[in-house]
């Protein structure tokens, strides 16, 4: 047999700079050697210049059959896919999808008319056969292989596979798990990954049952228009049972631009941890360290005047007059006429005296979403930071209280 020409996946690439956050570290590859190895000892033959899409898989196989190296496949491949570094993954690799100590290869070929080409060629008495071929449309940008491993600690490798599309500034990936079963190859990922965007793409080290929990993140919308993007993690565990993988964790991960960490501080407001959302609308107006999305810092000042009016109203959800006074003394004097968050002082005068009138704080909040309504260029708009981002209504920015009204 010739000699051994290994394509094992290792980490994803980096992506561009618009990418945000770290790659997951990954586990091992699946490991080649000791496999078989199909084709003939020698031969020179030549890859087509073009490649008609229905017959891609038989000019695969009588290729590498009739002698041709995988390491000139793999560079054939890559140069016609012209992925770049923005994809991550590859457009070949090689490892044994069924089990049965031969090397088997999985391809993605470009082909003629502009068309994508999965190819499994299993190893059958010492030559390739293909056993999966899928035709799809020049509706993706591009077509990858991330891993070729072992994923469900079953002794054969599986192919985590993704599928490329992007807008106008943004790129997203599909992912499918391909796994040998009955004779064929399934896709045994449930659940969707390409509403992240510009995602870093992991296997994590094996848990208990030996499988590799699939991690996708999202890192970054590649226009202005979209604002500060939040990193969003999802983690796909293997379920033996329904023999699937499963999203099993979907978070945010920590905030660090400040209109985020503002957004956790309402998420605590709105479920009723007044003490959590204390908390953060202080880190809003206090933490040096946050990031803000315009560097000349009036947004900054803009935020804080929010955060120190929805601390008067957490400190009245409390039952605490005199810290809610307080709160109420600060918003007045940091946001004086004419400065970044004036508007938020203007909209709590409005609440306070009503609130000192009724003593309701409902009261108080129907005569500040009134002022939102009236004049949103000084409340609303302040908080607008791009459709990645909440978007604020004037209902927000006092919602109803549950508790603490009187």
């Amino acid at each position: 047999m010739r000699s051994a020409t290994r394509v094992t996946l290792w980490a994803p690439l980096i992506l561009t700079a618009c990418s945000m956050g770290a790659t997951v570290p990954p586990a091992e590859p699946t490991a080649t050697a000791g496999l078989e190895e199909c084709g003939q000892p020698s031969g020179n033959p030549e890859l087509p210049p073009d490649l008609p899409a229905e017959s891609a898989a038989g000019h695969v196989a009588a290729y590498l059959n009739d002698g041709g190296s995988v390491s000139s496949l793999s560079a054939w491949a890559e140069e016609r896919a012209q992925l770049g570094e923005m994809f991550q993954g590859k457009t070949l690799a090689e490892a044994d999808f069924d089990g049965d100590m031969r090397l088997d290869i999985a391809l993605v070929a470009t082909a003629e008319p502009f068309e994508w080409v999965w190819i499994i060629l299993l190893c059958r008495a010492g030559r390739y056969v293909p056993a999966h071929v899928v035709r799809e449309g020049p509706e993706w940008r591009a077509l990858v292989v991330h891993r070729a491993q072992d994923l469900d600690a079953d002794d054969r490798a599986d192919l985590l596979v993704g599928r490329w599309t992007c807008g106008a500034h943004t790129c997203f990936d599909q992912l499918q798990v391909l796994m040998w079963r009955d004779e064929g190859f399934e896709n045994r990922l449930s659940g969707a990954s390409d509403d992240l965007p510009y995602p870093d793409i992991g296997v994590r080290d094996p848990v208990g049952d030996g499988s590799h929990p699939i991690v996708v993140t999202g890192t970054a919308i590649g226009s202005v228009g979209a604002g500060p993007y939040r990193p969003r993690e999802r983690v796909w565990r293997w379920d033996a049972a329904a023999d699937l993988y499963r999203v099993s964790e979907d978070r945010l991960l920590p905030a660090e631009y400040r209109v985020h960490v503002l957004h956790d501080a309402d998420r605590a407001y709105r479920e009723g941890d007044a003490a959590a959302a204390r908390e953060l609308y202080l880190r809003v107006i206090e933490d040096g360290s946050l990031l803000d999305w315009e560097e000349s810092g009036a947004r900054r000042m803009e935020l804080a005047g929010y955060a120190r009016f929805r601390m008067v109203l957490v400190s009245l959800i409390q039952g605490d007059a005199s810290s809610a006074e307080r709160a109420y003394d600060e918003l007045r004097g940091s946001h004086p006429a004419g400065s970044p968050g004036a508007g938020f002082a203007e909209m709590g005068a409005v609440f306070w005296e009503v609130w000192e009138e009724t003593g309701k704080i409902e009261a108080g909040c129907a005569a500040a979403r009134a002022f939102a309504d009236a004049q949103p260029e000084l409340v609303l708009q302040p908080l607008d930071y791009g459709y990645a981002n909440p978007t604020y209504t004037a209902e927000d920015l006092c919602p109803l209280v549950e508790r603490g009204g009187s």
